[in-house]
């Protein structure tokens, strides 16, 4: 009936199969689950190989990167089942009915996808995890009202439902390799496909915070892929706020003011970044500024 599709990338998976297996137990339901290591290398995939004596459970260690976009579509390759659950390795359900909250979704509803939502731990983290708690309550935390306004755009590849057939027939961007808007890409382009996304109330925790520094890191491999799609599926990528601002900048010819500001200013950001207050409006002007400098950087080529 369903196979659960993790990709990881050195992460200790194990506690999240089990509940897994215990929840699909409970259901009464056919499943598989399904992990793949990205080739990290890592001495967590000894333990990750226990995975392989859990009945249905299979994990596997790429032999070389595969990039983020090719990694989840081999998972849905080798999956045996018409519906596909992936979970990122750092997610957690939040219900102990998670699994049964999806085969209930699956037998009342006609969608092909399905998103349950993420949230993030009350408990504020330490400082070095800030910035990433605050983004993700105050940025990708919404209701299912909130989510269903604006259903692709509020939709992650972290905890979501497909029919096989269709990602097999509309598959991952393997052009994205890094961190960063493939799952808009993915999302945008079942859009065009006149394919809607079901929002339910079935979220899981995302415990893995980076640090803030790696989360800004992160930050810039993502807007190098928004440079991407920019360049080569604009249709794609129209809907997303950081471009409007950068089409808006551009009709008033304002790129070399904003790219000015974010050179001399960008130390000062990211010391705030890294802060105890970090300011989702200065990170907002931070991908902006990092925007404007690689799509400049892109027509002078």
């Amino acid at each position: 009936m369903i196979s659960i599709l993790i990709p990881t990338y050195d992460y200790d998976i194990t506690k999240l199969v089990h509940e897994l297996v215990k929840q699909c137990q409970s259901a009464q339901i056919v499943f598989e689950i399904i992990c793949q290591d990205d080739d990290s290398k890592s001495d967590l995939n000894l333990k990750n190989n226990s995975i392989n004596s859990i009945e249905f459970c299979h994990f596997y260690s790429n032999s070389e990167n595969f990039g983020r976009s090719k990694n989840r579509n081999t998972l849905a390759q080798k999956s045996n089942y018409d519906w596909l659950l992936f979970l990122d390795c750092d997610m957690i359900p939040v219900s102990e009915n998670f699994i049964q909250n999806y085969v209930k979704t699956i037998d009342n509803c006609n969608s092909e996808i399905v998103f349950g939502g993420v949230e993030y731990q009350a408990n504020r983290p330490p400082k070095a995890q800030l910035l990433r708690w605050v983004y993700g309550k105050k940025r990708e935390t919404k209701s299912v009202e909130q989510r269903t306004k604006s259903e692709n755009i509020s939709t992650l590849t972290s905890n979501f439902l497909i029919k096989k057939d269709l990602l097999i027939a509309h598959p991952f961007d393997e052009q994205l390799t890094e961190y960063g808007f493939e799952d808009y890409a993915f999302f945008s382009a079942l859009e065009k496909e006149k394919k809607e996304v079901k929002h339910i109330d079935n979220p899981c925790f995302h415990n893995g915070l980076e640090t803030s520094s790696e989360f800004l890191s992160k930050t810039k491999m993502a807007i190098q892929n928004l440079v991407y799609l920019s360049n080569h599926k604009n249709t794609l990528v129209k809907q997303t706020e950081l471009v409007r601002t950068y089409q808006k900048i551009s009709r008033l010819q304002l790129q070399k003011m904003v790219i000015l500001f974010f050179n001399v200013f960008k130390k000062s950001i990211e010391k705030n970044l890294s802060s105890n207050f970090p300011s989702l409006f200065l990170f907002d002007l931070y991908k902006l500024g990092w925007y404007c400098v690689l799509m400049r950087n892109q027509a002078l080529k």
